[in-house]
Protein backbone atom coordinates (compact mmCIF):
# COMPACT_ATOMS: atom_id res chain seq x y z
CA UNK A 1 0.00 0.00 0.00
CA UNK A 2 1.69 3.08 -1.17
CA UNK A 3 1.42 6.88 0.66
CA UNK A 4 -1.26 7.91 -1.19
CA UNK A 5 -3.28 5.41 -1.19
CA UNK A 6 -3.21 5.44 3.06
CA UNK A 7 -4.00 9.13 2.72
CA UNK A 8 -7.10 8.50 0.66
CA UNK A 9 -8.35 6.26 2.75
CA UNK A 10 -7.89 7.93 5.89
CA UNK A 11 -9.66 11.28 4.44
CA UNK A 12 -12.22 8.77 3.42
CA UNK A 13 -12.61 7.72 7.18
CA UNK A 14 -12.70 11.05 8.45
CA UNK A 15 -15.19 12.86 6.12
CA UNK A 16 -18.21 10.71 7.65
CA UNK A 17 -16.86 11.76 11.48
CA UNK A 18 -16.59 15.01 10.73
CA UNK A 19 -19.92 15.25 8.89
CA UNK A 20 -21.51 13.64 11.92
CA UNK A 21 -19.82 16.17 14.51
CA UNK A 22 -20.95 19.22 11.79
CA UNK A 23 -24.30 17.81 12.63
CA UNK A 24 -24.62 17.32 16.08
CA UNK A 25 -23.12 20.82 16.83
CA UNK A 26 -26.10 22.30 14.59
CA UNK A 27 -28.84 20.25 16.14
CA UNK A 28 -27.17 21.37 20.11
CA UNK A 29 -27.13 25.25 18.92
CA UNK A 30 -30.94 24.76 17.54
CA UNK A 31 -32.33 23.45 20.92
CA UNK A 32 -30.17 25.91 22.66
CA UNK A 33 -31.91 28.73 20.76
CA UNK A 34 -35.08 27.23 20.75
CA UNK A 35 -35.07 27.27 24.40
CA UNK A 36 -33.95 30.90 25.01
CA UNK A 37 -36.24 31.87 23.03
CA UNK A 38 -39.26 30.20 25.15
CA UNK A 39 -38.05 31.54 28.31
CA UNK A 40 -38.02 34.92 26.79
CA UNK A 41 -41.80 34.58 26.60
CA UNK A 42 -42.46 33.51 30.01
CA UNK A 43 -44.46 35.88 31.75
CA UNK A 44 -42.40 38.41 34.19
CA UNK A 45 -43.70 38.78 37.87
CA UNK A 46 -44.81 41.93 38.58
CA UNK A 47 -43.98 43.10 41.89
CA UNK A 48 -46.43 45.48 43.28
CA UNK A 49 -45.72 48.13 45.76
CA UNK A 50 -49.28 48.38 46.74
CA UNK A 51 -50.04 47.70 50.12
CA UNK A 52 -52.77 44.90 51.00
CA UNK A 53 -56.13 46.46 52.01
CA UNK A 54 -57.44 45.78 55.10
CA UNK A 55 -60.66 43.85 55.63
CA UNK A 56 -63.50 45.86 56.78
CA UNK A 57 -64.19 44.68 60.17
CA UNK A 58 -68.14 43.44 60.73
CA UNK A 59 -70.13 44.76 63.41
CA UNK A 60 -69.99 44.17 66.73
CA UNK A 61 -71.46 41.49 67.90
CA UNK A 62 -74.60 43.37 69.76
CA UNK A 63 -75.28 46.35 66.86
CA UNK A 64 -77.94 44.02 66.07
CA UNK A 65 -79.82 44.39 69.50
CA UNK A 66 -79.73 48.37 69.69
CA UNK A 67 -83.22 48.69 71.57
CA UNK A 68 -86.03 50.35 70.53
CA UNK A 69 -88.25 53.10 71.98
CA UNK A 70 -90.87 50.50 73.38
CA UNK A 71 -88.36 48.41 74.50
CA UNK A 72 -86.25 51.09 76.27
CA UNK A 73 -90.21 52.50 77.52
CA UNK A 74 -90.92 48.95 78.96
CA UNK A 75 -87.14 48.94 80.48
CA UNK A 76 -87.74 52.84 82.04
CA UNK A 77 -90.85 51.42 83.60
CA UNK A 78 -89.05 48.35 85.41
CA UNK A 79 -85.68 49.96 86.41
CA UNK A 80 -85.79 49.93 89.71
CA UNK A 81 -86.23 46.14 89.68
CA UNK A 82 -83.29 45.56 88.45
CA UNK A 83 -81.34 46.91 91.55
CA UNK A 84 -78.27 45.09 93.01
CA UNK A 85 -77.84 44.07 89.42
CA UNK A 86 -76.13 47.06 87.98
CA UNK A 87 -72.47 46.71 89.42
CA UNK A 88 -72.30 43.30 88.37
CA UNK A 89 -73.31 43.94 85.08
CA UNK A 90 -70.82 46.36 84.81
CA UNK A 91 -68.17 44.11 85.87
CA UNK A 92 -69.20 41.96 83.46
CA UNK A 93 -69.42 44.18 80.51
CA UNK A 94 -65.90 45.88 81.25
CA UNK A 95 -64.08 42.25 82.18
CA UNK A 96 -66.34 39.13 82.97
CA UNK A 97 -66.03 35.39 81.37
CA UNK A 98 -68.05 34.16 79.42
CA UNK A 99 -69.53 32.25 82.19
CA UNK A 100 -69.86 35.10 84.47
CA UNK A 101 -71.67 37.08 81.73
CA UNK A 102 -74.11 34.67 81.22
CA UNK A 103 -74.93 34.02 85.01
CA UNK A 104 -75.78 37.81 85.41
CA UNK A 105 -77.92 38.20 81.95
CA UNK A 106 -79.58 35.04 83.23
CA UNK A 107 -80.23 36.56 86.75
CA UNK A 108 -81.64 39.70 85.05
CA UNK A 109 -83.89 37.41 82.60
CA UNK A 110 -85.35 35.49 85.38
CA UNK A 111 -86.72 38.93 86.53
CA UNK A 112 -87.72 40.30 83.38
CA UNK A 113 -90.00 37.10 82.64
CA UNK A 114 -91.69 37.65 85.90
CA UNK A 115 -92.80 41.21 85.13
CA UNK A 116 -96.19 41.83 84.18
CA UNK A 117 -96.86 42.72 80.55
CA UNK A 118 -93.63 44.25 78.87
CA UNK A 119 -93.87 41.88 76.14
CA UNK A 120 -91.85 43.81 73.65
CA UNK A 121 -88.77 43.67 76.45
CA UNK A 122 -89.24 39.78 76.80
CA UNK A 123 -88.64 39.48 73.13
CA UNK A 124 -85.56 41.45 73.02
CA UNK A 125 -84.47 39.65 75.72
CA UNK A 126 -85.05 36.48 74.44
CA UNK A 127 -83.34 37.19 71.09
CA UNK A 128 -80.33 39.01 73.29
CA UNK A 129 -79.84 35.39 75.18
CA UNK A 130 -81.15 32.62 73.28
CA UNK A 131 -78.02 31.58 71.89
CA UNK A 132 -75.57 31.77 75.33
CA UNK A 133 -74.35 28.30 74.91
CA UNK A 134 -72.28 29.47 71.58
CA UNK A 135 -71.02 32.59 73.29
CA UNK A 136 -67.04 33.05 73.52
CA UNK A 137 -66.17 35.87 75.91
CA UNK A 138 -65.85 38.86 73.42
CA UNK A 139 -69.53 37.82 72.73
CA UNK A 140 -70.52 37.58 75.82
CA UNK A 141 -69.45 41.20 77.07
CA UNK A 142 -70.70 42.73 73.72
CA UNK A 143 -74.25 41.08 74.98
CA UNK A 144 -73.73 42.33 78.55
CA UNK A 145 -73.07 45.92 76.69
CA UNK A 146 -76.20 45.88 74.84
CA UNK A 147 -77.86 45.49 77.99
CA UNK A 148 -76.44 48.23 79.64
CA UNK A 149 -77.29 50.26 76.88
CA UNK A 150 -80.90 49.56 77.72
CA UNK A 151 -80.43 50.63 80.79
CA UNK A 152 -78.35 53.88 79.99
CA UNK A 153 -80.92 55.08 77.34
CA UNK A 154 -83.90 54.31 79.95
CA UNK A 155 -82.46 57.02 82.32
CA UNK A 156 -79.71 54.81 84.81
CA UNK A 157 -76.75 57.01 85.29
CA UNK A 158 -73.49 55.87 87.07
CA UNK A 159 -71.37 58.35 89.57
CA UNK A 160 -68.53 58.72 87.59
CA UNK A 161 -66.02 60.26 90.46
CA UNK A 162 -63.19 58.21 91.30
CA UNK A 163 -62.71 60.30 94.52
CA UNK A 164 -65.40 61.47 97.15
CA UNK A 165 -65.56 63.62 99.78
CA UNK A 166 -67.73 63.01 102.05
CA UNK A 167 -70.48 65.32 103.38
CA UNK A 168 -74.39 64.67 104.64
CA UNK A 169 -75.45 63.08 101.78
CA UNK A 170 -72.77 60.71 101.02
CA UNK A 171 -74.02 57.86 103.04
CA UNK A 172 -77.74 57.82 100.97
CA UNK A 173 -75.24 57.19 98.10
CA UNK A 174 -72.20 55.04 99.42
CA UNK A 175 -70.87 52.52 101.87
CA UNK A 176 -67.24 52.15 103.32
CA UNK A 177 -65.82 48.95 102.46
CA UNK A 178 -64.04 49.02 106.64
CA UNK A 179 -66.29 51.16 108.04
CA UNK A 180 -69.36 51.76 109.90
CA UNK A 181 -69.39 55.89 110.01
CA UNK A 182 -67.51 57.97 107.57
CA UNK A 183 -66.49 61.37 109.13
CA UNK A 184 -67.72 64.66 107.22
CA UNK A 185 -64.97 66.15 105.00
CA UNK A 186 -63.07 62.66 104.57
CA UNK A 187 -62.21 62.24 101.16
CA UNK A 188 -62.27 58.45 100.30
CA UNK A 189 -61.43 56.37 96.72
CA UNK A 190 -64.34 54.73 95.02
CA UNK A 191 -64.34 50.75 95.01
CA UNK A 192 -67.86 50.83 93.08
CA UNK A 193 -70.03 53.51 91.67
CA UNK A 194 -73.35 54.21 92.86
CA UNK A 195 -76.42 53.93 90.10
CA UNK A 196 -79.05 56.66 89.76
CA UNK A 197 -82.07 57.15 88.00
CA UNK A 198 -83.91 60.54 88.21
CA UNK A 199 -82.31 61.51 91.15
CA UNK A 200 -82.86 58.38 92.96
CA UNK A 201 -80.31 55.92 94.18
CA UNK A 202 -81.59 52.84 93.05
CA UNK A 203 -77.90 50.91 93.80
CA UNK A 204 -75.27 52.22 96.54
CA UNK A 205 -71.46 52.41 95.90
CA UNK A 206 -68.50 51.05 97.90
CA UNK A 207 -65.30 53.62 99.37
CA UNK A 208 -62.57 52.85 100.34
CA UNK A 209 -59.31 54.79 102.07
CA UNK A 210 -57.13 56.09 99.47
Amino acid sequence: MTLTTSVIQFIWFIIPLAGIFIICAILLVFLLMRKMSASDKQPQKVVSNKQPQSVEPKPAPDSQFLPPAPVVDEAKSKIEDFAGCFEPLHRAAMRGTADSSRLILQEVGNRIRHFNGCEQLKDWMTALTGDNAQWDEPTARARVNAFMQLLAKAGLQKDTRQTVTVDADTPMCYYHDDLDEMPVGETYRVKSPCWTFNGKVLEKGILRDN
